[in-house]
């Protein structure tokens, strides 16, 4: 997803990304999905575009740097507002 490749994931592995299917990722959970999502891919380069394109962004917003010290920036500020420290 980070280098704008469009990423094919399962059900499971995409619970932590919570990336939506058919926009920054595909979703297939059989290996005849696998094989459908590619075909399409590859029938559909404007689609593979779209779906690299969207991955790649929706990395850099959910998953640098940047936006992981934000997200441990707010964590901390809240445990030390529940501990009064």
């Amino acid at each position: 997803m980070a280098m704008g490749v469009p990423t094919l994931t399962t059900t499971l592995a995409n619970a932590a990304l919570h990336a939506r299917h058919n926009q920054e990722i595909m979703v297939c959970d059989s290996p005849a999905h696998f094989a459908q999502a590619i075909q399409e891919l590859l029938e559909n380069p404007v689609k593979a575009e779209a779906i690299g394109v969207a991955g790649k962004a929706f990395v850099e917003t959910h998953f640098r740097w940047k936006a992981m010290n934000l997200k441990l920036e707010k964590a901390l500020l809240s445990i030390s507002k529940e501990n009064k420290i």
